[in-house]
C-alpha cells in the first residue's frame, strides 16, 4: 500500500507490506535437485544454469503445488486454472493483510496496480480483489502483465511515480507462482 502526500514536494511511502505465501515450501537445495529433475534433458548446459540456486541468497521457495506435480506434463488450461484459483486466494488474503497492517480501508483505495505473468485473466485478477475485499467499484486498475521477475519492482516503480504525481492511495498486488516452465 502506497500513498502520495502533499508536502512541500509531493513525495510517496509504502504505508504497509501484506505478504502471503502458497502452502507447499521447499529447501534452495531441494528446489535445485527438483528444477534439475524437471528440465532433465531438455535444456543444453543444464547444470550451468542450475548455479543460479546456489548464488540467489534464497533459503526456501514456496508453491501452491506439490513440488512432485511439475514433474509431469499439464496442459496449460490445467495450469491456469491452478493459477486462477490460488492467485485469487492468495491475492485477497495479502490485500486484507495489507490494508490492515496500513490501517486503510478498502474503500479508501485509489488505485490497484496488479502484476501478474504466471497466468491468464481477461479481466485480470484485480477484478476479484475489488469485489470480494469490498473495494469501490470505481477504483482506477492498472493489470500489468509479461514482465515476469521484474514485473514486482516495475509496480513499486509505478506505484511511486503514480503517488508523487497524485495524492492517491495505490495498492500494489504482485502474484507469481510457479506452475510451467
Amino acid at each position: 500500500m502506497v500513498r502520495g502526500e502533499q508536502q512541500e514536494e509531493l513525495m510517496s511511502r509504502i504505508l504497509a507490506v501484506g505478504t502471503v505465501l502458497p502452502p507447499f515450501r521447499i529447501s534452495q537445495t531441494e528446489a535445485n535437485v527438483l528444477a534439475g529433475r524437471h528440465f532433465g534433458s531438455r535444456m543444453e548446459k543444464l547444470k550451468r544454469y542450475l548455479t543460479v540456486f546456489d548464488n540467489a541468497l534464497v533459503d526456501q521457495r514456496f508453491f501452491c503445488v506439490a513440488p512432485e506435480w511439475l514433474l509431469s506434463e499439464h496442459r496449460i488450461s490445467e495450469t491456469n486454472q491452478i493459477y486462477l484459483e490460488y492467485a485469487k486466494e492468495l491475492a485477497c488474503k495479502a490485500t486484507v493483510l495489507c490494508l490492515n497492517r496500513a490501517g486503510v480501508k478498502p474503500e479508501h483505495v485509489d488505485r490497484i496496480i496488479f502484476v501478474s505473468s504466471s497466468g491468464i485473466a481477461t479481466p485480470s485478477l484485480d477484478v476479484d480483489v475489488i469485489s470480494k475485499v469490498g473495494l469501490r467499484t470505481n477504483v482506477r486498475r492498472t493489470p500489468i502483465f509479461g514482465l515476469g521477475c521484474a514485473g514486482g519492482a516495475s509496480g513499486v516503480s509505478l506505484a511511486g511515480a503514480i503517488c508523487r504525481a497524485t495524492s492517491e492511495r495505490v495498492l500494489l498486488i504482485a502474484v507469481e507462482l510457479t506452475l510451467a516452465e
